[in-house]
């Protein structure tokens, strides 16, 4: 079922492999983000099938239902998301040794339609007013979500790439290195 398949893939996603710089890490380091796509979209609707009676319609009907909103918000995004996850996975089922599937269904599928780059930004003023509106004792959400997002602003890093922090990071002395 492709249900155990979306298991026996994360796990060989996340089994540890020693990268170039020496230090053991993750096979793939985003896997946590793949896992949610196979299960929020794959899994979901696909994951009582048998893997080798999946078809390239089942995959782009599937895609099709992503971006109109039948499975979760309307997003070409989401769609292109599941559709590397997945595509990744049916890759790894088809290669020697796994029994899952001969080939796989992810070929040909529709083109999807463009995305486009957000053009609108904050302003000066605007950043401004998030900054100090966020030392504000009356704030609907806590004192450390209002510092994770000065943290954000302060550091420029994605969501994703502070996310991923430890909590060990953030606490204890601080020390700078002259």
């Amino acid at each position: 079922k492709v249900s155990e398949m979306i298991v026996e893939y994360v796990d060989w996603l996340k089994t540890p492999i020693k990268k170039k710089d020496g230090e053991l890490r993750p096979r793939i380091e985003s896997w946590a983000s793949v896992e949610g796509y196979l299960y929020r979209f794959i899994g979901a609707r696909l994951g009582s099938k048998v893997a080798s009676e999946v078809t390239n319609s089942d995959i782009a009907k599937l895609q099709n239902d992503i971006v109109a909103g039948r499975i979760g918000k309307p997003s070409v995004s989401n769609a292109r998301h599941a559709r590397s996850a997945g595509g990744g996975m049916f890759k790894w089922a088809a290669e020697a040794g796994r029994d899952y599937v001969k080939a796989s269904p992810y070929v040909n599928l529709p083109k999807l339609d463009p995305e486009y780059e957000r053009e609108r930004v904050l302003t000066v003023d605007e950043i401004s007013t998030l900054w100090w509106g966020l030392d504000q004792p009356d704030l609907p959400c806590s004192r450390q979500i209002a510092l994770a997002l000065k943290f954000g602003l302060v550091t420029m890093l994605r969501t994703k790439e502070f996310l991923k922090a430890a909590p060990s990071e953030f606490t204890g002395p601080c020390t700078i290195d002259a």
